[in-house]
């Protein structure tokens, strides 16, 4: 008799454990994340300090303030606190000298969204990218982070013939505020 209470006690256990886990990673994601990098393959000195990061927050801090706020198990919104972000460069020799313009925080507003989630990838109706690429977002979560890559999400254009004249991948990384 004991070893068949055991066995239902167990099992009970396991059907708790098993049942809240799907809901733990929903909870997990509800909240505030921050922009917390801008990351491209290769490193740049944007801010012309000598010191070049694949971090481009490092290099230019108009982003800074930037979040993702999951609010339910459809909805969120972003905020960018920085929009209509360009980057020019003049070349000189083999060096890139940059320029960006912006338009600051106090102009934006959070643009909602509604998204669906399958596993651990979250998929949004709307384009939530810097840039606007364009389609949709696809956002993975794991280990505390949403990452978000986009190809040729980072573009630079010669600032007398607006030709480009560099464009990277960048990946988005969100950590939970």
């Amino acid at each position: 008799m004991k070893k068949l209470v055991s066995i239902c006690y167990l099992a009970c256990l396991l059907v708790f454990f098993s049942s809240c886990s799907s809901d733990d990673v929903d909870v997990a994601l509800e909240g505030t994340w921050n922009l917390s990098a801008w990351q491209v393959n290769t490193p740049m000195d944007l801010n012309s300090d000598g010191v070049k990061s694949t971090n481009l927050l490092t290099e230019f801090g108009y982003l800074n303030n930037s979040t993702l706020v999951i609010t339910d198990n459809f909805n969120g919104s972003i905020f960018y606190s920085a929009l209509h972000v360009s980057f020019n460069a003049v070349a000189e020799g083999e060096m890139l000298t940059f320029m960006s313009t912006s338009v600051t925080d106090s102009d934006n507003a959070p643009l909602p969204f509604t998204y669906t989630k399958s596993d651990n990838t979250i998929v949004v109706d709307a384009d939530i990218t810097l840039n606007k690429v364009g389609g949709s977002s696809v956002l993975t979560f794991k280990d505390n982070t949403l990452t978000m890559e986009v190809a040729n999400g980072f573009v630079v254009k010669d600032s007398e013939t607006s030709e480009t004249i560099l464009s990277q991948d960048v990946t988005y990384v969100f950590t939970k505020g």
